[in-house]
Formats: structure tokens, C-alpha cells, sequence
């Protein structure tokens, strides 16, 4: 964690989104969120027990925080104000913002504890790792003054909510999209080893080998769909896999001490080295994607207050309301159909992966009876299918699920009395949506 600040409640802030209600605590969390920093809290009365200092870190086996803020208190226990002069000396960074503690809190200390409050912030003031500021925007600028760095830091970073673990063998970091839209971009990393990309959906590992090194950080090209995740694990220092520092084509991957290059369009494609020359490689055309498009068998079981009722019908993939069979119901469906997929899509040199667009519901995947793990979240990343597929037709299963909103409504508008709070509930678009594409793509080897 980056930071602890000190307040009279203890709760985890780093951990939620900025709520741009207009409260002071709200534009502390859009502040240090906003500079990427990662935070929790502390009670003052825990300060002086529980402080350790060693290499400019707090709790340095634990957290290990950077530097501690004293959020907006008009009086701290003596013991605390005294602590954190301590602590200051030792070479933690402190940052008091808002209010400046100038009594004893409770009504235990009297004058003598006033003063010793008065004294410790008076000592606190001619510290050169110490700062004042008055408002919640200003505190990130003050961290950055005393070379206080978030572990993540990118531009657009603030939509994105990180956590992050150091363990023995590496850093690893869990990236939420706290956003409506996709974030892509650079982010970098304080860490040292290579970067591998997790699936938490799929279980899939990734060996990124797109990548920059620098000194103690590194810099990842790094794509979160809206609302969805993203892990990131870095292998331990001293990890000298190779990989490029910039590329035009898709993605980099590192594969059996390999670099491989892989792009849906394919073509000639430059990579830079880390010695700064750039090396072109040259890919085949990729195939044309494929689309499961037309109509789809529809195995529907719905359910409601009155038991369960089997719809099967054919349609093309749009919403639940617009199916007159399914309108107004919840339930289950599974949507099948069959995509032809050309032998040559399925070359050592390409593979396909499916996406399976926009939905609404909880769904699962099959392909040619092997079921494929798949991200609930709309829109996602598409999954790896190559080794699945197969030369010509290949049946494909997809199962959606609803939540039990749209049957209880249509109970309620039957003048159903035990379900009059759901008519006032708006009906849901439930259904596979699509497009769902089958996309081919090249890989080629730049060296080992």
C-alpha cells in the first residue's frame, strides 16, 4: 500500500471509488485516487504501539507505506503527535492536510496534554520531510515534492483501481475498470521482473513480451475492458527474458524462449528492440473473421411463480422483448447453431479467437461439446478457441441465464397482490446479443 492516513475513523478507503457528492472525504478519495495512489487507514490511537520505520517505510514487513497523512484532525492524543514526530525523524514522509492538530483529544489530557500536541507539531513544522496543505487536491503534489511515488502511475489511471501483493517470488496486480469505457494505455509498474498477464476468467497465462525496463520500474501496454479486471504477476528481480519495447502489431508474447508477434491483419510488422534498432517481421494475411450469423435454435426453460415451461423456437440474436415466445419471462436458453471454419484459419501460423459481443445474462460456452471458459462481463476480451476447433462445421452452445426480475414483473401486472412491488420494476433486455465473431489471427517468430 502506498499510504496510511491517520484519521478518527478507520475504514479503507483506497479501496472505493471516488463519489463525487462534494463531501471533503469524497474529494480526498478523488484526489489521492485521481495521482493513482493506494491507501488505507489508521486509527490515531493505534500510532503509538504499532509504528515501525525502517528504509523510509512504515510497517516495512507488512504495508510497507511510503509516507502517512494526517487527515483533517484538530486534536490527536499526545502519545500520537509524539509518535509521528518519531516517526518523521526515522525518514517517513508526513503530509498534514486540513485542519492542524492544536489539542489533546479527549478529556484526559488538559493543558499539559495541549501542549505537548502544540509541541510535537511545532517540531513536526521544521522537518524537511514534513508538509502543510489545506485542502485534499493539494496533498498529491506535496507526496510528489518529498519523492513519494505510487507503485502504479500511468496516464488515464484513475478510472483504474488497483491492488497490489508482493510475495517471494514477484509483485502481482489486480487492475479494476471502475469505468464505463475501455481503458488502453501504458501503465508502469514498480517492479523489476517480466510481466506474465492473468485471465481470471479463463485461467489463461499470457507472457507478455512487450515491454520496457527501467531501472526499478516497469512499463506495460495494458487493455481493461469496461467494468471488468485485469491481473497482471511480475516475476522475481533479475528476470532477463527478452522482449521489445514498442511494437505497431497487437501483442508480443514470449512462448518456449521465443518473442512472437501476433496481429488480426498481419502484413510486415516493426518491433523495437531494447538497444533502440527496430526489426521488421513480416506476417501472412489474416483470414476474415467469421460471424455466427442467421438464425440459432432456441432451447429456452422458463420459470415463475407458476412453475416452468419449455420454449423452443429459431431467431436471430436480439433481445428477449423482441422474441414474442420469451417476452416478459425469466429463465434459461440455450442458443446453438453451426460456423464453418476453413482449414487454413487453423495453420501452425493462425489461430481464432471467439467473442461473443454483448449479452445480458450469466453465460457459459461450448464448442464441438468442449465448453470454453468465457468472461461474464459484456464485450470482454475474446478467448482463445484454436485448439477446439476443427476443419468445417463446428457446433456451437451457448447457454444465458436471467435473473428472475422479468417473471416477477409480469406476475405483478397480473394483479398478483403478493408481487405488487415488482411493477414498478422496469423489464430487462435479457439474451444473447452478439455479434458473435470468430476472429482469426497471425503470429510469427521476431528471434529467440
Amino acid at each position: 500500500m502506498d499510504l496510511t492516513v491517520l484519521n478518527s475513523t478507520s475504514d479503507v478507503n483506497g479501496a472505493q471509488a471516488p463519489d463525487p457528492t462534494g463531501t471533503p472525504q469524497d474529494a480526498f478519495r478523488k484526489a489521492l485516487s485521481g495521482a493513482s495512489y493506494t491507501w488505507d487507514s489508521v486509527t490515531p490511537a493505534s500510532v503509538p504501539s504499532h509504528a515501525k520505520v525502517a528504509k523510509g517505510r512504515l510497517l516495512p514487513d507488512g504495508p510497507a507505506y511510503k509516507a502517512v497523512i494526517v487527515q483533517d484532525q484538530e486534536a490527536l492524543p499526545p502519545d500520537t503527535a509524539e509518535r509521528l514526530v518519531h516517526l518523521a525523524r526515522a525518514g517517513l514522509p508526513v503530509v498534514v492536510q486540513g485542519a492542524v492538530p492544536s489539542r489533546a483529544a479527549g478529556y484526559t489530557g488538559g493543558a499539559d496534554g495541549d501542549r505537548r500536541v502544540d509541541r510535537a507539531i511545532g517540531t513536526l513544522r521544521k522537518l524537511a520531510n514534513v508538509r502543510f496543505v489545506k485542502d485534499a487536491a493539494s496533498v498529491p503534489a506535496a507526496l510528489a515534492q518529498l519523492g513519494v511515488r505510487a507503485d502504479l502511475s500511468g496516464q488515464g489511471v484513475a478510472d483504474i483501481v488497483p491492488v497490489h501483493r508482493r510475495t517471494a517470488t514477484g509483485d502481482a496486480w489486480f487492475l479494476f475498470n471502475n469505468s464505463t469505457r475501455p481503458f488502453t494505455g501504458e501503465l508502469t509498474f514498480r517492479t523489476t521482473g517480466a510481466p506474465t498477464l492473468l485471465d481470471l476468467w479463463t485461467g489463461e497465462a499470457t507472457r507478455l513480451g512487450l515491454y520496457r525496463r527501467t531501472g526499478q520500474e516497469v512499463t506495460v501496454r495494458v487493455h481493461v475492458p469496461a467494468g471488468d479486471t485485469a491481473a497482471l504477476v511480475f516475476g522475481a528481480a533479475g528476470d532477463t527474458a527478452a522482449a521489445v519495447t514498442d511494437t505497431n502489431a497487437d501483442e508480443v508474447v514470449r512462448s518456449d524462449g521465443r518473442l512472437v508477434v501476433r496481429d488480426r491483419q498481419g502484413g510486415p510488422k516493426w518491433v523495437a528492440l531494447p538497444d533502440g534498432t527496430r526489426r521488421t517481421v513480416t506476417l501472412p494475411a489474416a483470414p476474415a473473421p467469421v460471424t455466427a450469423s442467421g438464425t440459432w435454435k432456441i432451447s429456452a426453460t422458463t420459470t415463475s411463480p407458476a412453475g416452468e415451461r419449455s420454449v423452443d423456437l429459431t431467431s436471430t440474436l436480439k433481445p428477449w422483448t423482441d422474441i414474442p415466445q420469451l417476452k416478459g419471462t425469466s429463465g434459461t436458453a440455450v442458443y446453438a447453431t453451426s460456423v464453418q471454419i476453413p482449414a487454413s484459419y487453423l495453420t501452425g501460423k493462425t489461430g481464432v479467437r471467439l467473442s461473443l459481443g454483448d449479452f445480458a445474462g450469466a453465460v457459459r460456452a461450448w464448442i464441438n461439446g468442449t465448453e470454453i471458459p468465457v468472461s461474464q462481463v459484456p464485450n470482454a476480451d475474446p478467448v482463445d478457441v484454436t485448439k477446439v476447433l476443427r476443419p468445417g462445421a463446428n457446433q456451437v452452445k451457448i447457454e444465458l441465464s436471467t435473473t428472475l426480475n422479468n417473471a416477477l414483473r409480469t406476475q405483478a401486472l397480473t394483479g398478483d397482490a403478493d408481487y405488487k412491488a415488482w411493477s414498478a420494476r422496469p423489464e430487462l433486455a435479457y439474451g444473447l446479443l452478439g455479434p458473435v465473431v470468430f476472429q482469426p489471427y497471425v503470429e510469427a517468430t521476431v528471434s529467440r
